[in-house]
């Protein structure tokens, strides 16, 4: 009977032997293949935040290079909308000649000039600004500057605005960077715009520029401002970020040493008295 119970644990023992075995080799070959992913997961992710820098660049070039298109165009806002057909360079040209102290038949060379593309509204709904592109710069920043002082610009009875055209991201960006410009006002700091898009302060006969969110708290400390909540900026100018893996220790297979092994090691005395039972 001790003989059968001996051969039966013998047994069992060798199955458990058997399967810890398959199960070291199972959890060898997870350890090898998770570490082989850690390494490719870290290298996706230096290769990805290195590609947004380089999206982030084209981004702002290519923002650039629209604004520098419309270098030469006017936004004209509040002009009622009206069957104005062929006129409406006519009427452009009125406007421009009475901002600059002309005579209303006065030539300027105008390329183009239509309402904003888009479907034209309601009665009640505000006008579509006009968009008017001029043969020559300098005429175009006189026209900007002298708009400026005189307030309210009246043309047909009406207000209207005269506007730089810039492009789209750039006017989202200074709408959510607004925060930071009403700080600079109520300080009474004067600033400017920038291209690409930038704030450009100069204090104590040295220029402060923001032109990343990676720039708000030097432009902050540097204009002597609290720095203020620009999380829609960032969000809208930079991609999310990638969380950094978890640090992990290195998987180190452990084995018992065989000296160290247990044998139960028995007498020939107390062998004999085991079979005696």
């Amino acid at each position: 009977m001790v003989t059968q119970i001996k051969t039966t644990l013998k047994e069992e023992v060798a199955t458990l032997k058997n399967d810890i075995t398959a199960l070291h080799t199972k959890v060898s070959e997870i350890e090898t293949r998770n570490s082989a992913v850690e390494t490719t997961v870290e290298a996706l992710i230096n290769a990805t935040l290195s590609q947004d820098k380089a999206i982030y660049t084209l981004q702002r070039r290519l923002d650039d290079l629209d604004n520098r298109g419309r270098r030469c165009n006017i936004r004209i806002r509040g002009l009622p909308e009206q069957p104005e057909g062929g006129n409406l360079q006519n009427i452009v040209t009125q406007l421009f000649n009475q901002i600059l102290e002309r005579e209303p038949t006065s030539q300027i060379n105008i390329e183009r000039v239509h309402r904003a593309l888009r479907p034209r509204g309601l009665p009640t709904d505000k006008p579509r600004d006009i968009i008017c592109c001029l043969s020559h710069f300098p005429v175009k920043e006189e026209l900007i500057q002298k708009a400026r002082k005189i307030k309210p610009l009246m043309y047909m009875n009406v207000e209207i605005l005269l506007l730089q055209d810039l492009s789209w991201y750039t006017l989202q960006q200074r709408k959510l960077i607004k925060p930071l410009t009403s700080i600079l006002q109520e300080k009474g700091t004067m600033f400017r715009w920038g291209f690409p898009f930038s704030i450009q302060v100069n204090k104590d006969g040295k220029q402060i520029t923001l032109n990343s969110p990676d720039d708000i708290t030097p432009f902050c400390r540097g204009c002597g401002i609290e720095e203020p909540d620009l999380t829609e900026w960032m969000k809208f100018s930079q991609t999310p970020q990638i969380p950094p893996l978890p640090g992990k220790e290195d998987w180190i297979e452990v084995a018992t040493p065989k000296s160290k092994r247990r044998r139960n090691k028995q007498t020939p005395d107390k062998r004999n008295s085991t079979e005696d039972i």
